[in-house]
């Protein structure tokens, strides 16, 4: 993705040597951001969920150019009865 173009950026004068310090100032920026991948391969994700009454245990695995592993355990709560004060 390119932005291809001129957008004026407005930013805080932080030079304490000019004159327009601590103002507003607007700097016309071409091209401000470049984005690109080359990332054409193969990616696989899977995972799994347990839930053993108020506990669940979950887990996930990603196969691409970077592997990882994601592990969690969760514990429900709920409140039989509505709090009241």
């Amino acid at each position: 993705m390119k932005t291809a173009g001129i957008y004026p950026m407005t930013f805080l004068e932080t030079d304490q040597t000019s004159a327009n310090f601590g103002q507003k100032i607007i700097v016309n920026m071409q091209d401000p951001a470049l984005l690109k991948s080359e990332l054409n391969f193969m990616k696989y994700t899977g995972g799994l969920r347990l839930k053993l009454g108020v506990f669940t245990l979950s887990g996930e695995y990603n196969y691409g150019k970077i592997n990882t592993l994601s592990i969690g355990l969760g514990i429900h709560v709920q409140s039989i009865a509505p709090f009241k004060i």
